[in-house]
């Protein structure tokens, strides 16, 4: 898929430079940080050779 932004200008952000983006930052840990903020129990399950990754907030038993 990456090589259509290449040769589609309009769909070169959506292709080539957002995995950049998501690459560099730290949206995963934040998440996480965020929903034990909030008292979740929280499980990241990675997928697909950690290309993708699942995140799954319980709420806890008071």
């Amino acid at each position: 898929m990456r090589f259509i932004g290449y040769f589609i200008p309009t769909w070169n952000d959506a292709f080539v430079e957002l995995p950049k983006l998501i690459r560099s930052s730290n949206w995963l840990e934040n998440y996480v940080s965020a929903m034990k903020k909030y008292g979740l129990d929280v499980e990241v399950e990675y997928l697909t050779l950690n290309s993708c990754a699942v995140i799954v907030g319980q709420k806890l038993n008071s």
